[in-house]
């Protein structure tokens, strides 16, 4: 708390936003967190999606004063070369178990303000 007040004190904000939408019958989620903090010139977006035991995550952090971008990827029981694949799986479990959800996706809905694809 007092790093976020001595980051207002300077004239900064920090904005927090994350989310996240599951169906435990279907063991599929989607977990979305944007942090941006002004002071510290810095943007971070992550993204995870679950299906069953298999997990794919990204971490892109921005630095917005340099505009350099860093990627993490985070694989659970999914190779590099499975991705395309769970992705791909994991759409259709969502169109099926999280109808409303994936309709929202197809807008703007719930999308952070840079893009993190898998891809």
């Amino acid at each position: 708390m007092e790093e976020l007040l001595r980051r207002a004190e300077q004239g900064g904000t920090y904005h927090k936003k994350s989310s996240r939408v599951f169906n435990p019958r279907q063991g599929i989620s989607e977990s979305r967190m944007t942090v941006q903090d002004t002071a510290a010139h810095r943007e971070t977006v992550e993204l995870r999606r679950e299906l069953g035991d298999q997990r794919v995550g990204m971490v892109k952090h921005y630095d917005t004063r340099t505009g350099v971008e860093k990627t993490h990827r985070d694989l659970h029981n999914v190779s590099s070369t499975e991705v395309e694949s769970f992705d791909q799986r994991w759409n259709e479990a969502s169109a099926r178990s999280m109808p409303s959800y994936h309709t929202a996706l197809a807008g703007t809905a719930g999308q952070p303000s840079r893009s993190i694809g898998y891809h």
